[in-house]
């Protein structure tokens, strides 16, 4: 029978894969800095501190540093609107804008 793979050792790996799940079950990140939290996400530090707020991204205190939970990433990634085709991302947002004002709009 064959051996069964290891995973990689993180340190000979390129920063990206640090966040890959390994599928023999070996550990994964679990917390990430607010900085790459945002380019894991693809968002601004702005809009992390907003959602951070508003509870949709959890995070916790080591010391004077602010990790954010990569699971918490996730789900907050799941529940964004998705994008439909041949409606725009700025029309709906326009029209959402419009409905809180009172006024119609095309739809």
């Amino acid at each position: 029978m064959p051996a069964s793979p290891k995973a990689p050792d993180p340190s000979t790996l390129p920063r990206v894969a640090l966040y890959a799940d390994f599928i023999d079950g070996s550990p994964e990140t679990l917390a990430v800095s607010i900085s790459e939290a945002c380019r894991i996400v693809g968002i601004g530090r702005s809009t992390l501190y907003e959602a951070l707020a508003r509870g949709e991204i959890e995070a916790a205190q080591a010391g004077r540093r602010t990790i954010v939970i990569v699971e918490s990433l996730r789900r907050y990634v799941a529940a964004l609107p998705r994008y439909r085709a041949g409606c725009g991302m700025a029309d709906a947002v326009t029209a959402k804008a419009g409905r809180r004002a009172g006024r119609k709009t095309a739809a």
